[in-house]
C-alpha cells in the first residue's frame, strides 16, 4: 500500500504499514514497483488518480483505495 501524499502529511497520519511515495516521486521508484500488487491512496482521491495514471504510463497497474474503504 502506497500513500501518495507529501511526506509531511504522511508523518502526521497514515495507514499502518503503508509506504510513502509522493505521486511526483513515483518515476524514481519504477523498478521497485514493477511486478507488485499496488494499492494507492491519499486523503481526497485526487492525488491517487494522478498516481494511478502515472503508474499506468510506466506499465504498472494499481488500484485506488477509496475514501469509503479507508
Amino acid at each position: 500500500m502506497i500513500d501518495v501524499r507529501s511526506r509531511e502529511e504522511f508523518v502526521m497520519k497514515h495507514i499502518r504499514g503503508a509506504l510513502n511515495i509522493p505521486h511526483h516521486d513515483l518515476e524514481f521508484h519504477k523498478d521497485f514497483l514493477m511486478g507488485k500488487d499496488i494499492i494507492i491512496y491519499c486523503n481526497t482521491e485526487y492525488r491517487s488518480a494522478i498516481a494511478k495514471d502515472k503508474l499506468a504510463t510506466m506499465g504498472i497497474e494499481a488500484r485506488v483505495l477509496t475514501l469509503a474503504e479507508q
